[in-house]
């Protein structure tokens, strides 16, 4: 989850670095040996109105500034956003004009995936929700690697005074000269806000979950709601490891409820989402149907290794649906999604009645393969090994309340999960997969 920022470098990695880059113990040069001492000096991971480069982008960049005594020419060197791939892309060292670094010099490289654009442009973007930076010499020596955390549209983060081991948050961007002033304090950001289920029913219970950040720590959440034409009403939100959740009531058909949150800082900087609350608010309806077909998400394999393939011969994911009714059901127009926020991502064709008919008793397997040229039955999206959700929605006509969900836990290979009886509430793993039959433990 998103969380403030917390550090400059990674601790491990900064003791690794004493002898080499430390930031308060440059190495010191032997006789006949002048000391190159580079450290990665300021970056903007979101850019999206400052600085451009020479083909009028707004795209990320870091600086490098050399602290050291003599000019330094990084044609060769290595720099990388992944620790773990040190060599992710090897400056070119035939233009030295280029990447040579002046003593008490800065040089910008941009970090915007576009290398034919010249030597000072690399193949990686910086990603404003935290990652690494890291600068290697041609020899596989570390120079220097920071780690940094969540970051702010359009403000830079650099190390002040210059070169020091202290990062901040800085005024103004200023790629290729002395850092400028650091700001005192920073709102806080709302990144996410999202209600499940998407559709409730009526008289069930609405979690609303928050993800922000701020330059130091989130100290409050609030979710404010209100039913129909009625006043908004407070609920003070719960932290849940950097998160804020709290709980709408449950509601009658047809009701309409209106929402919104505030966060607030440590220092008393505080924010609405959506901004202009509560002119501007979130909002659901409870629908007034009462449809209710008895169709279960009855299995599934999240790591086909080699157990069954499609009609492709590909040994994709799969979920399979059971008709627990006595008569046959066409999910045309419903919908099949692995993320509670956007229930939507796929629907089943309403065109194709003799593929998306699950008759009495029977089962309908679909492959989740990101592959809808496939056919029918193969959706937009996959599953994930490591642990998510499955959810089935009616159609529109319908009003997309929710049919059935399951949330799993990370999964091993080539082994399902499924109710055992078919339909029950019991679910298994499954050594032994049944895609399109009954299940066995």
């Amino acid at each position: 989850m998103y969380r403030r920022f917390l550090s400059y470098a990674l601790p491990g990695l900064f003791l690794f670095l004493v002898g080499c880059s430390n930031d308060d113990n440059p190495s010191n040069p032997t006789p006949g040996d002048e000391t190159i001492d580079l450290v990665i000096n300021e970056f903007i991971a979101k850019n999206d109105s400052t600085v451009v480069d020479e083909y009028g982008d707004y795209d990320d960049w870091f600086e490098i500034y050399n602290r050291g005594s003599v000019e330094a020419d990084i044609g060769g060197y290595t720099v990388t956003d992944d620790p773990a791939e040190p060599t992710k892309w090897r400056i070119p060292d035939n233009q030295p004009d280029l990447t040579t670094i002046p003593a008490g010099g800065y040089l910008v490289l941009w970090a915007d995936s576009d290398t034919l654009q010249g030597v000072l442009h690399v193949d990686f973007g910086l990603s404003d929700n935290g990652e690494d930076i890291g600068l290697f010499k041609p020899d596989g020596t570390p120079m220097d690697l920071v780690h940094y955390e969540h970051q702010y549209s359009n403000i830079s983060m650099g190390r002040s005074p210059n070169g020091s081991s202290d990062w901040h948050f800085l005024n103004v961007p200023s790629p290729g000269s002395p850092n400028n002033v650091p700001i005192d304090n920073l709102e806080p950001v709302v990144t996410e806000v999202q209600h499940t289920p998407v559709v409730p029913r009526e008289g069930q219970a609405v979690l609303v979950h928050v993800e922000g950040f701020d330059d130091k720590t989130i100290e409050s959440a609030t979710l404010s709601y209100s039913v129909g034409d009625g006043p908004f009403e407070v609920i003070t939100m719960a932290e849940d490891d950097g998160d804020w959740k709290a709980f709408l009531p449950g509601q009658d058909r047809g009701a309409i409820v209106r929402y919104y949150v505030a966060v607030a800082d440590v220092e008393g900087l505080s924010v609405t989402d959506p901004q202009f609350a509560p002119a501007s608010n979130y909002s659901y309806s409870i629908p007034v149907t009462d449809y209710a077909p008895p169709i279960f998400i009855n299995e599934f394999l999240a790591s086909n290794g080699g157990t069954h393939s499609d009609e492709a011969g590909d040994f994709d994911d799969w979920i399979e649906l059971y008709n627990s009714g006595s008569v046959a059901i066409d999910v045309a127009g419903m919908y099949l999604s692995d993320t509670p926020s956007d229930p939507y991502i796929f629907q089943f064709p309403m065109d194709n009645p003799a593929t998306t008919t699950i008759p009495a008793g029977g089962f309908l397997l679909i492959w989740a393969d990101n592959e809808v040229e496939e056919g029918a039955l193969h959706t937009n999206f996959k599953l994930s090994a490591d642990g998510e959700s499955i959810l089935l929605h009616a159609s529109d006509q319908n009003e997309n309340v929710m049919i059935d969900s399951y949330t799993f836990d990370a999964q091993e290979e080539d082994i399902s999960e499924g109710r055992v009886p078919d339909g029950s509430s019991n679910w298994v793993f499954l050594s032994t997969p049944t895609p399109g039959t009954s299940n066995a433990p």
